[in-house]
């Protein structure tokens, strides 16, 4: 029984993970870009002046985007943005 249950919860963990495995670059693509395109991450001006910022407005601009990310994805943005674009030392 003990087994059953272990199986089950690890089988619930791996369907969780795969529907919130949406790649980053596609969750800007749809959510993001239809607000701004591309050229707010790469303007030479850039107003996130930080990575907690950067968090900080991700989390901010989701809301008026209407875009149902979880945490996980909503990270995976924050970092493809990082990665990319900004270049912060991380927290």
């Amino acid at each position: 029984m003990k087994h059953k249950i272990i199986l089950l919860l690890l089988s619930t963990l791996s369907l969780t993970s795969a529907y919130a495995a949406t790649p980053p670059e596609k969750l800007l693509q749809r959510d993001c870009t239809q607000c701004h395109g591309n050229w707010m991450y790469e303007r030479e001006d850039k107003k996130t002046k930080s990575y907690k910022a950067l968090k900080k407005r991700v989390n901010f601009c989701k809301n008026p985007a209407n875009a149902t990310w979880f945490d996980d994805e909503t990270d995976a943005v924050v970092h493809y943005l990082n990665d990319h674009y900004y270049h912060f030392a991380t927290e």
